[in-house]
């Protein structure tokens, strides 16, 4: 279990604090996986992973249980767990350039879908 910090600038910052914990104690979790992939990927001569968080099977459950009838900053509320997140992949992974990154795409019907991604570089 990772503790998170619990700074002022969180604490002040209208964001859902079940929500971040919730993220971050997930992928945790999937610390193992996301090596393996890794491991994966490197045996097949890739130098780098994108490990898209929102489609990931464990998280996806986290966000249909939102609690919409407070008024949190979930955009604000990613960032701090995403940092958190990768701070912890920084521990297993000492000298990969690992870092986050939110793209937004468009479907057919230009609905916009933001892909929180984990980003590992061993290049």
């Amino acid at each position: 279990m990772i503790m998170i910090e619990y700074t002022r600038e969180l604490l002040n910052s209208n964001c859902d604090l079940d929500f971040i914990n919730s993220i971050v104690q997930r992928a945790h979790g999937t610390h193992k996986i996301i090596a393996k992939k890794v491991l994966e990927n490197n045996r097949e001569g890739k130098k780098k992973l994108l490990y898209d968080l929102t489609t990931e099977r464990d998280f996806r459950g986290i966000f249909q249980n939102l609690d919409l009838k407070y008024q949190f900053d979930y955009e604000l509320s990613w960032k701090f767990a995403l940092e958190i997140i990768v701070t912890e992949l920084k521990k297993v992974f000492t000298d990969s350039n690992i870092y986050y990154e939110n793209k937004e795409v468009k479907n057919v019907y230009d609905n916009t879908a933001v892909h929180r991604l984990i980003i590992i570089d061993w290049s």
